[in-house]
């Protein structure tokens, strides 16, 4: 993973550049597949917020392009938010690419013969598949 500090206007401090790499190599242990990390550091060019900073991140993968943009006093508290966006976003992205569901899976409802619901166990021959039932009931939901 390749980790580039910038700064268009100006000079970035060694410091500065040290801790946002560090902070940076931490979004890698959610997605394995990032390739690089861009940071730009720079002035806010509004007059009416002379002294704020302006912290852009881009993360690159072979697929999207993940980036965050913060504008903040200060530019240690900017990379902390932009890290923390970056970090939300990858990991909902790993979540929704991976299938899991965002919950635990219910358990599976078997009909009985009586008419009432019990729930199956893992194991349980007694009662047909769930699979048989659940093209039953789309069958019958079909019927009507």
């Amino acid at each position: 993973m390749d980790i580039t500090v910038r700064s268009q206007h100006g000079h970035i401090p060694g410091s500065l550049q040290d801790l946002t790499a560090s902070k940076m190599e931490g979004l890698g242990r959610f997605l394995r597949t990032i390739t690089s990390i861009d940071v730009e550091v720079d002035r806010d060019g509004r007059p009416n917020r002379s002294n704020a900073f302006l912290v852009r991140v881009s993360v690159m993968t072979p697929g999207p392009v993940f980036r965050s943009k913060v504008i903040c006093d200060d530019p240690m508290a900017g990379i902390d938010v932009a890290v923390e966006r970056l970090s939300r976003r990858l990991k909902e992205f790993k979540r929704r690419r991976s299938g899991r569901p965002l919950h635990s899976r219910p358990k599976t409802a078997v009909l009985g013969t009586s008419g009432g619901t019990s729930v199956g166990v893992p194991g349980d021959t007694s009662g047909s598949s769930a699979d048989e039932q659940l093209s039953g009931l789309i069958d019958a939901a079909d019927a009507e």
